[in-house]
């Protein structure tokens, strides 16, 4: 597994109110390179996501490589402001690497945030809104 599923790290806030409960961390190189893949839809909630955390602001590109649900990617800045959003990035479940697979464009930002496309309850985030983050309580 890319991540520690067992040790969410974070809680997502936007405006006081509680988005996301679960965020996850990728910050080992490994972790960041695997990211969601060969996380099944089954294994990854709607209340959970995973936040890349690079070690500087840097031009950012996400790929859908050997994915199993489409993700919504949301691009932060330093201080969490949102600088980009791409919604419903398709999944591709292939393993080939010649497959034609969705890419990103690019982004400037320090952190990245991958959330399923397909939830039941729609978090509605907007550019140049600021987000925090708060350590996970059970």
């Amino acid at each position: 597994m890319a991540f520690n599923k067992k040790s969410p790290r974070y809680t997502l806030i936007k405006q006081g109110k509680v988005v996301i409960e679960k965020v996850y961390l990728a910050k080992t190189q490994q972790e960041i390179i695997s990211g969601l893949s060969n996380i099944r839809d089954d294994e990854f909630t709607n209340t959970m996501a995973l936040l890349f955390e690079f070690p500087e602001e840097a031009q950012l590109q996400f790929w859908m490589y050997n994915t199993f649900f489409d993700l919504d990617l949301i691009i932060l800045d330093k201080d969490l402001n949102i600088v980009g959003i791409e919604k419903k990035m398709k999944a591709n479940p292939s393993i080939n690497k010649q497959d034609n697979f969705y890419t990103s464009q690019k982004y400037r930002g320090k952190y990245a945030l991958e959330i399923k496309s397909k939830r039941k309850k729609n978090i509605d985030l907007k550019l140049g809104e600021k987000l925090s983050l708060r350590n996970y309580e059970k």
